[in-house]
């Protein structure tokens, strides 16, 4: 593989994936197409629009539908070459659909010569896996890593960003023989923090969850135009979003001040 020019590292990522990965069409726009339709969830796209997507007028090369909607046709080349970052607004929305067990699976079946050569391309772009194993995990948590700082306005290449994942200390470990205990997973003589989040009840608290459910059914009624006062006068469609999003507001916090910061984030990705 040709030494990359990229200048952002979402660029450097798609480069050096694309060689590797079969089903998909090897052509800049056609990669970019097909790969990130394969490793985003797929109610992405039954999502309302963001905001964004909702308030900009479209140009002539303007996606109207699937993944890239409201990006540049022309913008897809930029990206795969590395010479323009990818928005904030869409890359918060790949972010937070990235299925990273797709982009894992996608790794998983390269075969083992090919492996030993990509990692090989790896080390170029400082990813350092001393286990071949591991390769296809690294490569899901690099383009998380990638589309997060993407997200935040920022990029892992041109910030300096430092993403290497710690695979090497728990080498030839078994899981199995690990142990969770005051909020850390030991494996061997390491360990690393292990953090445990509230599942949410069937019946929602009203204490804690009655401010925020009210605000987020309020935003589903508005774009689907129609009351919506519980889960159940949701479509079927989009009720494992409104289940994730209660799980997100458990994580975010238990007080109205928080709920508030939680929805108005939820908001920002429609």
């Amino acid at each position: 593989m040709a030494e990359t020019t990229a200048t952002y590292a979402l660029g450097v990522f798609c480069q050096l994936v694309n060689p590797y990965i079969s089903g998909v069409d090897h052509h800049k726009k056609g990669f970019m197409k097909d790969f990130f339709d394969a490793v985003l969830e797929g109610d992405i796209l039954s999502n309302p629009p963001s905001r964004h997507h909702r308030t900009r007028r479209p140009g002539k090369t303007t996606i109207t539908a699937g993944v890239w909607a409201g990006i540049n046709e022309t913008d897809l080349t930029r990206f795969y070459n590395g010479s323009k970052k990818i928005p904030s607004w869409k890359a918060t929305e790949f972010y937070q659909h990235l299925d990273v067990s797709e982009v894992e699976r996608l790794c998983s079946d390269i075969s083992v010569d090919a492996l030993a050569d990509f990692q090989k391309e790896l080390i170029k772009a400082n990813i350092k896996v001393s286990d071949i194993s591991e390769l296809p995990s690294a490569t899901g948590k690099w383009l998380l890593s990638v589309l997060k700082a993407n997200a935040d306005g920022r990029d892992i290449l041109v910030d300096g960003i430092g993403f290497q994942p710690e695979f090497d200390m728990f080498e030839n470990l078994p899981l199995a023989s690990g142990h969770i205990s005051n909020g850390k997973l030991h494996l061997g003589r390491s360990s690393v923090p292990w953090k445990t989040y509230p599942i949410p009840p069937d019946k929602p608290d009203d204490h804690l969850e009655k401010t925020y459910l009210t605000q987020m059914q309020a935003a589903y009624a508005d774009h689907l135009h129609k009351p919506i006062n519980c889960s159940d006068d949701l479509p079927q469609t989009c009720r494992p979003e409104y289940a994730k999003q209660r799980e997100y507001f458990l994580r975010c916090g238990r007080n109205a001040q928080e709920s508030t910061g939680c929805h108005r984030k939820w908001r920002a990705g429609i």
